[in-house]
């Protein structure tokens, strides 16, 4: 299946999402951005919207939903509207990999680059903690009884 040039930025924020989840949440989100820039343009370039709807979605609208509402009927409504925003933006992705992948080899690599640079995090969390180097700066942490 040969892509297009928005499909191939959608992939491209799919497949940075995946390895930049477990070490950081700015590129993360910048990946988010550039999947959906991507599905933008191809529904409006192409002309090919890609939204398949599902009953799983309902839970999902009705907790954005429940969120909302909660939001809207909250002491400072903008305040926490922001905050619905500022943490539910990951909900983003589950749509954008349910709309846009559909072969078992792109849902594979990007399952299996989530899984790699997962490790890796563990791997130096569990280095840090037992350890109490922090490798990246060459920073000593701070002991907390026993662990660092």
């Amino acid at each position: 299946m040969k892509l297009t040039i928005s499909q191939k930025i959608t992939r491209a924020g799919i497949y940075l999402f995946a390895f930049s989840l477990p070490v950081s949440f700015v590129p993360a989100e910048f990946g988010i951005g550039l999947a959906v820039l991507g599905w933008l343009l191809e529904g409006l370039i192409n002309k090919h919207w890609q939204v398949h709807w599902n009953s799983f979605f309902i839970p999902l609208l009705f907790y954005i939903g429940w969120n909302l509402l909660a939001s809207a009927i909250s002491p400072r409504p903008l305040h926490s509207l922001w905050a619905v925003a500022d943490n539910e933006w990951s909900l983003l992705i589950m749509l954008m990999m349910y709309w846009t992948v559909r072969d078992r080899a792109a849902l594979r690599t990007i399952v299996n680059l989530f899984l790699a640079f997962s490790s890796v995090a563990m791997v130096y969390a569990i280095w840090q903690t037992f350890g109490g180097v922090e490798l990246y700066r060459h920073m000593q942490l701070a002991p907390l009884g026993s662990y660092f």
